[in-house]
Parts: C-alpha cells; sequence; structure tokens
C-alpha cells in the first residue's frame, strides 16, 4: 500500500495533477492509518504522510499534521501497553525514545528548508523505500 502510494504521488506530480481538500477524505486517511497501526503496530506515519498529500494537503502540513498525530497514537498504545498490564520493555522504549528526541529537530529543519515540491518528492521516495523494504523483510522471513 505505502509503495503504491509513493508511486502514485510521483505519477500524480509528473502529471500535474492536484488533490483538493476535503475532511471527509482526511477523516477516511486516519480512520485506515489507525487501523494500519492497530493490527501491524506500524505504517501509521507513511500512510499519514503520503496520504495527507492524496488529500490535498501541502508538503510541510502533512509532515507536520503526522507527527503531532503520531505523538497521540504512540500514546494511545502505550496507555493501552500500560492497563492491560503487559511487560514493557524499558532499555527498548529509552533507546526509541532518544532516537526520536534526537532525530525530531533534524527532521524539522530539514522540512522547514526543503521546497515544497523536493520535500514531495522526498516523502514519496521514502514511502517507495520503506514498502519494499518492509515487503522484502517479510519475503526473508
Amino acid at each position: 500500500m505505502v509503495v503504491a502510494i509513493g508511486l502514485f504521488i510521483l505519477y500524480s506530480m509528473r502529471m500535474k495533477i492536484n488533490f483538493k481538500f476535503s475532511w471527509l477524505r482526511m477523516t477516511t486517511l486516519g480512520l485506515i492509518g489507525a487501523f494500519n497501526k492497530g493490527i501491524s503496530g506500524s505504517g501509521f506515519g507513511p500512510i499519514v504522510t503520503t496520504g495527507g498529500l492524496l488529500v490535498g494537503l501541502n508538503e510541510k502540513a502533512t509532515v507536520s499534521i503526522q507527527s503531532l498525530s503520531e505523538l497521540f497514537a504512540s500514546s494511545v498504545g502505550l496507555a493501552t501497553f500500560i492497563l492491560s498490564r503487559v511487560q514493557i520493555d524499558t532499555y527498548f522504549t529509552i533507546a526509541i525514545a532518544t532516537g526520536v528526541a534526537l532525530a525530531s529537530p533534524i527532521a524539522a529543519v530539514i522540512v522547514k528548508r526543503s521546497a515544497g515540491a523536493k520535500l514531495r518528492v522526498m516523502i514519496a521516495l521514502t514511502a517507495i523505500l520503506l514498502g519494499s523494504f518492509t515487503i522484502i523483510h517479510e519475503f526473508l522471513k
């Protein structure tokens, strides 16, 4: 799904297809991203980021919205684990949180300095790579 969306974004840029924002499309995107996160534990970011472009948001707004919504999605997941009394790997959690804390300012600078079209291409190519790596990983299991 992520690979297909990435390819479609590149195609839509080449064909100069413009998407018009709608709350219905945005809500549907959020539900698809949340469902994917719920069943797989990942994939929320790539779906919401690429999908945001397809519902008519600009590149910088899309990245910002995804980052903020990921905070809420991850917080609900953590709360669910805590409430269900599942053991959480503290070291892994600290390592991930540290990585996010260090990478976030760098990502913010990259997004701020990137032009819209270049950022759109970077988002599409990243989605294609992430999706491809996931597919390859699943086949190698």
